[in-house]
């Protein structure tokens, strides 16, 4: 990440966007106690999820829907929110 950042920083001055490298002598640190693991549903897991969504559907409750259209499409929660 760090040398990405460096990276930008340097086209930036290259293009006149920025006059001064804020980033020299600036580093992240990375600290594993911090990091937040996150775990995604299996196969088998999605698939009952699905099956329940599509055996009690209520039209009444669109996170029902918003959950189904997101497991097939990969759209993201604002994304799903921006449809009408």
């Amino acid at each position: 990440m760090n040398s990405l950042i460096h990276a930008c920083v340097k086209d930036a001055i290259y293009d006149g966007v920025i006059t001064k490298d804020f980033v020299q002598n600036v580093s992240l640190i990375y600290d594993k106690k911090r990091t937040k693991v996150i775990s995604y549903l299996n196969i088998e897991e999605l698939s009952s999820l699905l099956d329940l969504i599509l055996n009690t559907k209520k039209p009444n409750f669109t996170s029902k829907y918003m959950i189904y259209l997101t497991a097939y499409s990969g759209m993201r929660l604002g994304e799903i929110q921006g449809l009408q």
